[in-house]
């Protein structure tokens, strides 16, 4: 755990816009710059559409070195599938996912 100085933890994974306003009051509670310079607060983060916290928080976890975890995943949901794929491989970040449920499909991966 060394690598990652921050942990961003998302409890409850059930869909874009949750997922995003998640990490993004995780990151600006760790006092990310970048996060900083657009949203000043926690009703700022409610505010946003879930495509404008999308580019924040991606171009934060770029920024940074910090490690996601998903947890309660609920799907299958392709638009949480593929903003996953984006926070690793664009934004160069592990992704922990945790499904509660005895199916595999609900990771949708």
């Amino acid at each position: 755990m060394q690598a990652f100085p921050e942990v961003l933890y998302c409890s409850d994974a059930t869909s874009p816009l949750v997922v995003f306003q998640s990490l993004a009051l995780a990151l600006l509670a760790s006092r990310d710059r970048s996060v900083r310079r657009w949203l000043r607060n926690p009703q700022a983060v409610k505010s946003k559409s879930a495509v404008s916290l999308r580019g924040i928080v991606l171009d934060a976890v770029r920024r940074g070195t910090y490690l996601v975890v998903l947890d309660h995943l609920h799907g299958p949901a392709a638009a949480l599938s593929a903003d996953t794929r984006d926070l690793m491989f664009y934004g160069g970040t592990p992704v922990v996912a945790i499904s509660r449920s005895a199916h595999m499909e609900d990771l949708a991966f």
